[in-house]
């Protein structure tokens, strides 16, 4: 897997990170139509805090709970961004809470937990304030084998995850239908006797949430299913004993 590491790890890390580098925020009026918010300062603080969620979402995928405590903290002490109407509050306070909670995890499957949660919650606020993260979108090369479906994996969890912050039930359905691909053939697995069935378990795992992510029809449900499929990938990623996985360029 040494040339996934090196390669396709660094593609993923930037599609993960998508919603940020071209995040905008629209308002939605009465007729349904949409306005472009004029407050660069809103815009800024909230790619802030998308980022710093983005990047404890980004370690319980790699299994890696010691990177989840800084971004979490600075998550426990945010501030509502100015200008927010009132009905912003309490979605701000939760993921304070959240933020609180994923500090101080002491398991990747309640890190995990925390994260989802505050997906939710981004989007319900966005939902309460009327404005939400414009969607993006971004090229994916085609590779194939076992990076290209990586890839494949990775352009679900995105979609996905939009699903959840903007939110937007056609791209969590879209998410759910691209995880239901195809698995790995035996031949595009690692030849390693050690790792190939842990490996392979993980893969089926991914692709049985594929279903669940289809039926799930609340925020509260999805949010089970993104803990599932974040836990399984973080699984499949330590297996070598050491983290890789989706990190966030600098």
């Amino acid at each position: 897997m040494r040339h996934v590491r090196s390669g396709a790890w660094v593609l993923l890390s930037l599609g993960v990170m998508v919603l940020v580098a071209a995040v905008g925020l629209r308002t939605v009026g009465a007729q349904g139509r949409s306005s472009v918010a004029s407050v660069p300062e809103r815009l800024a603080e909230m790619r802030h805090h998308f980022v710093q969620v983005t990047l404890v979402y980004e370690a319980v995928i790699r299994g890696d709970l010691p990177s989840v405590k800084a971004p979490a903290t600075e998550l426990s002490v945010l501030e509502t961004p100015a200008g927010f109407p009132v009905t912003s509050a309490p979605y701000v306070d939760a993921i304070r809470a959240l933020g609180r909670r994923a500090s101080v995890a002491t398991t990747i499957d309640s890190a995990a937990m925390q994260t989802a949660s505050m997906f939710v919650q981004c989007g319900d606020c966005h939902r309460a304030a009327g404005i939400f993260p414009a969607p993006s979108t971004r090229t994916y090369p085609d590779v194939g084998g076992l990076v290209g479906h990586m890839l494949d994996h990775q352009k679900a969890a995105d979609e996905l995850l939009q699903g959840l912050v903007i939110p937007s039930d056609a791209l969590w359905r879209r998410g759910a239908e691209r995880l239901k691909g195809a698995v790995l053939s035996q031949a595009d697995l690692p030849q390693d006797p050690k790792l190939t069935p842990e490996i392979r378990k993980a893969e089926a795992a991914v692709h049985a949430l594929a279903e669940r992510a289809s039926a799930a029809d609340s925020a509260t449900a999805r949010a089970a299913v993104y803990v599932n499929l974040a836990t399984t990938c973080a699984r499949c990623h330590s297996l070598h004993r050491q983290i890789w996985g989706p990190r966030t360029a600098n």
